[in-house]
């Protein structure tokens, strides 16, 4: 019976560990699948110089004071990059003004860069944190660069509605809650960690 008992274990282990090596090839092969024009395949002519894109906007605009100059963080997706189609997921960090909401599809013009890392080989990389989030570049606008709306609002209804609520939520913990329990809650809450003193 005991005999039994191990055997059993063992291969459940074994099971276990092929599981799992099969799993981690397999994510391996879908990064490794990107379409052609997938804006990472293009950081090598794009590092640098000015680009002129078209994007969808998949996520609300996070203000950011810190630094050297205050921003507007959102994340978009491209459609054309200097009048060629491009795919891929980019964080925008846009200087000045501009208000853009989930769904528009807009106009930029900026350069584009690879995620910065602050500890290459450390044992948390945020540039590999963004990849697995479909993240491969950042999209810096600066503050003269031309920006417009192309086509309103053409997202999906209940993320919009969930987008909404939460930008609600984080104005009414700002208006009643000191500055430093407002970024607690919005934190704990919804996520957004940059408003924590």
């Amino acid at each position: 019976f005991l005999l039994g008992v191990s055997f059993g274990r063992i291969s459940f282990s074994w099971l276990l560990a092929a599981l799992l090596l099969l799993s981690g090839a397999f994510a391996a092969w879908n990064d490794a699948l990107l379409p052609s024009n997938d804006i990472s395949l293009q950081m090598d002519r794009l590092k640098g110089h000015d680009a002129a894109v078209v994007c969808r906007v998949v996520s609300s605009m996070e203000q950011k004071t810190k630094g050297l100059a205050p921003k507007r963080v959102f994340l978009c997706d491209l459609e054309r990059v200097d009048e060629q189609g491009s795919s891929g997921r980019v964080i925008v960090h846009l200087f000045g003004s501009g208000d853009f909401f989930y769904g528009d599809r807009i106009r930029l013009a900026g350069k584009f860069s690879r995620p910065f890392d602050p500890s290459p080989g450390g044992r948390i990389s945020y540039r590999a944190y963004l990849t697995r989030q479909g993240i491969r570049a950042v999209l810096h606008v600066r503050k003269s660069a031309p920006r417009s709306v192309v086509e309103f609002h053409r997202g999906w209804a209940l993320e919009h509605l969930a987008l909404e609520v939460r930008l609600g939520l984080q104005k009414v913990f700002f208006r009643y809650l000191s500055f430093g329990e407002a970024g607690l809650m919005n934190a704990m809450l919804l996520g957004p960690r940059g408003d924590i003193p």
